[in-house]
């Protein structure tokens, strides 16, 4: 996971004016109904030498009722997959 201080301070804009490439880890993870149950990790993928090409999302607006979803599109210079 990035932390959020950093990522707001890798965003494209920032990219422009230095190649900030950093280790970017990305979870998938397994929900469950029961609420004494822990969140599982699924997957996880390391990106190494990753930096952001593309980011966009919705403008949010308190008074809509749409959900607001995000895309952040990644590029790394190696991908290492580990499962569980």
């Amino acid at each position: 996971m990035i932390e959020p201080e950093k990522c707001l301070n890798w965003s494209p804009r920032e990219r422009v004016r230095h190649d900030d490439r950093q280790t970017a880890t990305v979870l998938t993870i397994q929900l469950s109904d029961r609420q004494d149950e822990h969140q599982r990790i699924v997957h996880r993928w390391t990106l190494s030498g990753a930096r952001i090409i593309k980011h966009t999302g919705p403008p949010l607006n308190a008074k809509g009722t749409e959900v607001a979803i995000e895309e952040l599109v990644l590029s790394g210079e190696r991908i290492k997959l580990k499962r569980g």
